[in-house]
């Protein structure tokens, strides 16, 4: 009866065997991604307090969110932060990538360099940020000294708090460096030496041929860091714990918040679900504007 089961062809044996060995990631993502997905769902029109009933209560977890001065205010951080930290980012990540895109003596070891430290992040971050922007012993304030200017308070400070928060966002351009550098090397030369012809100099190809060819990457690169801006927790758990003065409060902070501290579950998972359709909705913008600058070039299309 099992040999009756069994698949009759090669093939099907294959597709019985990798179905078998994906098996475990399988049921991982059913576990530990979907299941939470629609708990989560569920548990935002209810009240739920890990200790007691769950209670349903309909829209009234989203209603108390449009008037929660905190929540509104973690998604005025998130978005501060959003919107300076990408195009930094994209433009040092684009930069680089230009230096160091021609081969010269000891080329790979500069992009090595250049590419380890994003390897490093979270906690590994926060500790260096903390030795750098302190206000009172701080290496940044330091070198400040040394041009007689008198630094800031950086992370103890409303005003320069999320400034830092950004600055540190730059600790990653590393990878943001690969992706540029494979797409340059993708820009077809003919191109390049039309332009050269035609009397183009530098910046004008730059800007005509070069950043068009490589568009797609840069679309790319602002869907990766818009979604991971708005997930940034762990710079403001380890250094600022939301403060000062909230100024650091972003949504996914706020939300661990309401969960882990507060243990209001149901209200925390409301909040999660805003911020996913949130972030659904940027993204999609994003997309939508991006595809009318986007420029994809076919080889051997007919």
């Amino acid at each position: 009866m099992l040999t009756a089961l069994m698949p009759r062809t090669n093939r099907g044996r294959e597709t019985m065997m990798a179905l078998v060995f994906a098996s475990p990631w399988f049921v991982g993502m059913a576990v530990l991604v979907v299941g939470p997905f629609f708990m989560a769902l569920y548990y935002s029109f209810t009240d739920y307090r890990i200790m007691g009933d769950t209670q349903w209560i309909g829209l009234a977890n989203y209603r108390e969110l449009l008037e929660d001065d905190r929540f509104i205010k973690s998604l005025k951080n998130t978005a501060y932060f959003t919107a300076l930290s990408i195009p930094l980012s994209l433009i040092a990540s684009l930069a680089v990538a230009l230096l160091v895109s021609k081969p010269f003596r000891g080329s790979t070891l500069v992009r090595t360099t250049i590419y380890l430290p994003s390897l490093f992040g979270g906690v590994f971050v926060a500790a260096l940020a903390s030795q750098v922007f302190s206000g009172n012993y701080g290496l940044a304030n330091r070198l400040l000294a040394y041009v007689h200017i008198q630094g800031p308070q950086w992370l103890a400070s409303p005003e320069w708090s999320k400034p830092t928060f950004v600055i540190l966002g730059l600790w990653g351009v590393g990878a943001g460096m690969v992706l540029f550098l494979a797409a340059l090397q993708s820009v077809p030369v003919h191109l390049i030496e039309a332009a050269i012809v035609d009397g183009a100099n530098s910046l004008q190809r730059f800007w005509n041929v070069t950043l068009p060819m490589i568009s797609p990457a840069i679309l790319f690169q602002t869907i990766l860091l818009l979604i991971a801006s708005f997930q940034v927790f762990t710079l403001t758990y380890v250094l600022t714990s939301g403060g000062p003065a909230d100024s650091t409060l972003f949504t996914v902070y706020y939300i661990y918040q309401l969960s882990f501290q507060k243990f209001d579950m149901g209200y925390a998972s409301a909040a999660s679900w805003v911020l996913l359709l949130f972030t659904f909705a940027t993204t999609a913008l994003v997309l939508l504007i991006g595809s009318r600058y986007v420029h994809y070039e076919f080889d051997g299309a007919n």
